[in-house]
């Protein structure tokens, strides 16, 4: 794959997600781990090294070139960040569940945040391997606490889940994975799945596929 030709077109259309967040890579020579999960949002304050991060469009082609991506994930916080508008749970599946089951869950437990007078919208991203992640956006900017207390009330959703319901990547150093980005372990790229009512590992590799395929033209 050609990796830099596909986070060249990614990046740009993720540039408004990605802009003053930290980032955390794994490159194509797996050498630039050093930009780890204990780079924080609040290190400049403290007087630590400078994390990874894109300010403006025309960082994109020296981040490529620098560090040759392959997966991408950015931090969940922006930094000096002390309210929040959109937020990620994650929803992690044991190994025995199906992925069509996970992704079930996750289409009812979206339709259920979506009821929620103070949210605006709910995206759901197929991670590239067994997980989901639900982008959630708010009507109106909510402090750190009325935000944890909003994902609390959201899980009196009733419908079983076999695995984890994530909801500290609202904390400072937390990093998710960037949507778009190239999951390893999976071998797919990741991507929203809302417009799909089935869901399976074919109708993953074909949607990977033709995501790739869309951006690079390859």
């Amino acid at each position: 794959m050609n990796f830099s030709k596909y986070y060249a077109g990614i990046l740009n259309l993720n540039f408004d997600l990605i802009k003053y967040r930290p980032l955390l890579i794994i490159s194509l020579h797996d050498k630039h781990r050093q930009f780890q999960r204990d780079v924080v949002p609040g290190s400049l304050c403290s007087g630590e090294r400078t994390p990874l991060q894109i300010l403006n469009r025309d960082d994109i082609p020296v981040f490529l070139n620098s560090y040759y991506p392959k997966e991408v994930h950015c931090s969940s916080t922006r930094f000096y960040e002390t309210s929040f508008k959109n937020f990620v749970i994650d929803l992690d599946a044991s190994k025995s569940t199906g992925i069509s089951t996970v992704f079930d869950f996750a289409k009812g437990f979206g339709d259920h945040i979506r009821k929620h007078p103070l949210v605006e919208k709910v995206k759901i991203l197929f991670t590239g391997n067994r997980g989901f992640h639900l982008h959630i956006s708010l009507l109106q900017r909510k402090t750190f606490e009325e935000t944890k207390a909003l994902v609390g009330s959201f899980q009196d959703y009733q419908m079983p889940f076999i695995g984890v319901i994530d909801t500290n990547v609202l904390l400072e150093g937390h990093f998710i994975r960037m949507p778009f980005s190239f999951n390893t372990k999976g071998q797919k790229f990741s991507y929203f799945v809302d417009k799909l009512n089935s869901f399976n590992l074919e109708i993953a590799q074909e949607q990977s596929d033709l995501l790739y395929k869309g951006v690079t033209g390859e």
